[in-house]
């Protein structure tokens, strides 16, 4: 006689996929925060949002918190342990194991929304002689001619004066 498996999760298209790859992009740090997780559901027109496009606020810890997207499932307040579930899961204990790890971590300054690809750099180019980053922008020339600049904007550094006069510039290597 089979056992009776009651009620199965499956995968529902094409959400399941939003949601496998907004996981994944998070534990492999593809996604700095848990705001651009949102940001990234949100732009996908095949994950339901409210009338006005938007994603719940709690969402995204929902989905970065719950066992039940690796196939497990868990229910402390019936003493029910993490065990694993009848269901497929979306993402590998192991990729859930690093969203966790990366939740229980200090906090990481989230992506600035100001980089573009005129900019590549803003940020990761510091000054030689404050040793404070640099910040870009474009400039007009007389002729009309837009130049790329970057400078440093901190107050009594003279380099920030005269950006080409400066002797030496250090860009910051982040490791991630």
């Amino acid at each position: 006689m089979p056992i009776d498996k009651g009620k199965v999760l499956v995968r529902d298209e094409p959400i399941a996929s939003i949601i496998q790859e907004a996981l994944e992009g998070f534990a492999s740090g593809r996604f700095q925060s848990q705001a651009e997780v949102r940001r990234f559901i949100e732009g996908h027109p095949g994950y339901p949002t409210s009338k006005r496009g938007m994603v719940r606020n709690t969402l995204v810890p929902e989905l970065l918190t719950n066992p039940v997207y690796a196939g497990y499932v868990e229910r402390p307040q019936w003493s029910i342990s993490l065990r694993q579930g009848q269901h497929e899961g979306l993402i590998s204990l192991a990729t859930f194991q690093r969203i966790q790890e990366r939740l229980n971590s200090k906090a990481r300054i989230p992506i600035r929304p100001d980089i573009s690809a005129d900019f590549p750099l803003r940020g990761a180019v510091a000054c030689g002689c404050c040793e404070r980053p640099m910040t870009s922008c474009w400039s007009k020339s007389k002729t009309g001619v837009k130049h790329a600049y970057y400078l440093c904007v901190t107050k009594g550094c003279e380099p920030g004066q005269n950006p080409f006069g400066a002797t030496s510039w250090k860009v910051i290597l982040k490791v991630f």
